[in-house]
């Protein structure tokens, strides 16, 4: 089926009898009837490629024949062989990605940094967004939506958008089961939008007998500032459980393991409190920088009873002790990711680095119970006070990764890292590091790293009294540096499913490869004395080796201790990159 729209005229310099387009430009507001006409009859021509939603191109990949796109945004960063029309959704064009043909975008942009460059036939962008109705198989007109009444079908307010929304919290976890947030969403249009979300949350493992304590909340709003859409301020009041640390498994892998293998890979604190923000995130750079202040109450979180898959009978890892009460912090956080693709990325530098210090605060480190004690059911067994802290602390991380293409099918990876006490003083435990597991360096087991911080169990509460149920006295190590590096190669690089010319699906990439790694990491203690009078002391050099087999994103993998008298290796299953 040929669609000729009346887009400009034909002259020198058109690229195609499709769409007529010239070489030059053609940007509108409002989108023509003949041209929506033109975009229905391009989605339902059965030799195009459709797509719903986030759609990605992944580097390496090339798509031959036309590609329809409906709600995006669409990321381009490998080659699509053919004309492409997105609707209601923007275009990024990543590093190294290009489109052989026509673009026309309705109701949305052409984003990324020399995007126009990679685009070889014409262009095309309306702001006006389409309103596409489905009938069987193919889509049908049903009318304009134009950019100055631009609002969600859940809800028009001539001003924006207000949904109800319920969804999942980070993870399944050990403590609260799964979160779930539920509530309204409010956003605006214009140069300088607003976004409120008010969100109760409930915790699966309490039940459906609610409890007031156990039920958390997060009010959200975040407002542009400045008309380009690249300056934001925002707030934000919470009750939420917190991980942590999140670098080394995502959290989608830690859902699962709680969920299927009855094994929690994080640790975690109850936080309340308020934040606010400032931000800023220019167009096509791939860097933000934030900058907060955040007062929050601390709470040591108890271990609930969430089901799990396997393992019901045994008991769940306990909870690190840590410092409790309010603290005030200000922190800074400079990202800047220049990856050619996020998922499976093969050239470019992720930096992440942030800092916090504390600034004030009433903290205390709570008290427990002699783990020591011979009798713990008799009278008078000895039991060790709260003891006050000091709220002045601080802290920094940074996380540099640079991935280097060697060959079409094979990429070096790198990665550093360095996290910890800023001033050599020791760290709360929520701030703490801990190496170990197959987030960091897989040939040792979970927190092996951790600088004795888990040497010691502390005892149960005593009844009556208001202590925490067992726990390790503190967390981890008050400074750790590690290093990564991986080799990987792809077999084929057009494997994968949903790109079907009849299909809806997004593609799933299926390309089988392998990887050979290496890890090493260390960690210190700042004192040989944690607040709750245990020692600590540096850890050894971990160092580590091992190799994988993968599909896509899903790799299975082995590693072996290279350091130390630790025996035996570690099978284990990733669902995305190590990194």
């Amino acid at each position: 089926m040929i669609v000729v729209l009346t887009l400009a005229v034909a002259g020198p310099g058109v690229t195609g009898p499709r769409w007529g387009l010239q070489a030059q430009d053609l940007q509108q507001a409002a989108l023509p009837r003949e041209v929506a006409d033109g975009v229905v009859a391009f989605f339902n021509d059965p030799s195009t490629i459709r797509l719903s939603g986030e759609s990605r191109i992944p580097a390496g990949r090339e798509i031959t024949g036309d590609v329809a796109v409906f709600g995006g945004p669409l990321s381009v960063a490998g080659l699509i062989s053919g004309d492409v029309v997105v609707v209601n959704g923007d275009v990024v064009i990543e590093a190294g990605g290009r489109i052989a043909g026509d673009l026309i975008i309705v109701g949305g942009e052409l984003m990324g940094a020399g995007s126009r460059a990679a685009v070889s036939g014409g262009l095309a962008v309306y702001a006006d967004r389409l309103r596409l109705t489905r009938e069987g198989n193919e889509v049908a007109y049903a009318g304009v939506v134009p950019e100055q009444e631009e609002a969600e079908i859940s809800g028009n307010l001539g001003v924006g958008s207000l949904r109800f929304t319920v969804r999942a919290g980070k993870t399944y976890n050990r403590t609260e089961g799964l979160p779930v947030l539920f509530g309204p969403v409010f956003e605006t249009t214009g140069p300088n939008p607003l976004s409120l979300e008010m969100l109760g949350l409930w915790r699966t493992d309490s039940g459906f007998n609610l409890d007031t304590d156990e039920l958390g909340y997060q009010v959200r709003v975040d407002q542009m500032i400045g008309g380009t859409q690249e300056f934001s301020i925002g707030a934000e009041l919470f009750d939420l459980v917190e991980p942590l640390e999140t670098w080394g498994l995502t959290d989608l892998e830690a859902s699962l393991a709680t969920f299927l293998l009855h094994t929690d890979y994080r640790d975690y604190v109850s936080l309340r409190g308020w934040s606010a923000y400032l931000r800023y995130r220019p167009k096509d750079t791939g860097f933000t920088a934030t900058l907060d202040y955040r007062d929050e109450d601390h709470q040591f979180r108890r271990v609930g009873s969430p089901w799990a898959f396997s393992g019901n009978d045994d008991p769940w890892r306990p909870q690190p002790l840590v410092n409790e009460g309010s603290n005030q912090t200000l922190g800074l956080r400079l990202e800047l990711d220049t990856r050619n693709d996020r998922r499976h990325p093969s050239g470019g530098w992720l930096l992440d680095g942030h800092i916090r210090f504390g600034v004030a605060g009433t903290w205390v480190y709570p008290g427990y119970r002699d783990p020591y004690t011979d009798d713990p059911d008799q009278d008078g067994v000895e039991q060790i006070p709260s003891q006050s802290i000091e709220p002045s602390f601080s802290t920094g991380f940074l996380d540099v990764r640079k991935y280097n293409r060697v060959t079409p099918s094979v990429t070096l990876n790198l990665r550093g890292l360095l996290g910890g006490t800023l001033d050599g003083e020791p760290l709360p435990a929520q701030y703490q590091h801990a190496l170990g597991g197959e987030g960091s360096v897989p040939g040792y087991s979970l927190f092996y790293g951790d600088c004795k911080a888990r040497d010691t169990v502390l005892g149960k509460p005593i009844p009556g009294e208001d202590l925490p149920d067992p726990a390790f006295h503190q967390y981890g190590c008050d400074r750790i540096a590690m290093f990564q590096v991986e080799v990987r190669q792809t077999f084929f690089t057009n494997l994968g499913v949903g790109s079907s010319s009849t299909g809806w699906l997004p593609v799933i990439d299926l390309t089988p490869g392998w990887a050979v790694f290496m890890n090493g990491g260390r960690g210190w203690a700042s004192s040989d004395l944690s607040p709750a009078g245990y020692e600590r002391a540096d850890t050894e050099t971990l160092l580590d080796a091992g190799l994988g087999v993968f599909l896509g994103s899903v790799g299975v993998y082995w590693a072996a201790p290279l350091t130390g008298d630790h025996g035996g290796s570690n099978f284990f299953v990733r669902l995305s990159h190590r990194f």
